[in-house]
């Protein structure tokens, strides 16, 4: 018979496993990638090292989540922009200035994935090509748009 896990254990796991990962963001945000130990997130996770690595393989592994997680804030707030836009250059810059929110709100992080890992390892280096790749998809939507209503006018998105 296979183990299975009830409904309040997987919640438990779910919420340290998010409060580890809420932990290292701002350890990472503070120290950046480098100067940030898996003891460092441990002990300020107060969680013990096996649980760490019950939930992670390693620091890389972490690290990819939040790049997930940054590049999903980052198309999320750009995409709701863009569709509360009463036109195309509203929604335009809407999107870009919700972009630029995002990376203000959560400027550490930013500057840990987007800056300081840049070139550091392939697997990041596909992260932040991907988030930066759905902003020129984004930027490219609304000029194709313009571009097919033959004006600059602020028509509807």
């Amino acid at each position: 018979m296979a183990y299975r896990t009830s409904k309040e254990t997987q919640l438990r796991k779910d919420q340290k496993k998010e409060f580890i990962i809420q932990t290292a963001a701002r350890i990472f945000s503070e120290r950046g990638y480098s100067g940030t130990t898996i003891k460092a997130i441990v002990e300020a996770s107060q969680t013990s090292v096996g649980s760490f690595y019950f939930y992670f393989p390693n620091k890389e592994h972490l690290f990819e989540e939040l790049y997930d997680r940054l590049g999903h804030i980052m198309g999320e707030v750009s995409e709701f922009a863009l569709e509360r836009s009463r036109g195309i250059i509203q929604g335009f810059c809407f999107s870009k200035t919700a972009e630029l929110w995002a990376y203000e709100n959560f400027r550490g992080l930013a500057k840990a994935t987007m800056i300081e890992a840049a070139g550091m390892n392939p697997r990041f280096e596909r992260k932040r090509a991907k988030i930066i790749e759905g902003t020129n998809e984004r930027i490219e939507r609304v000029f194709t748009k313009i571009g097919q209503s033959n004006t600059c006018e602020d028509s509807k998105y």
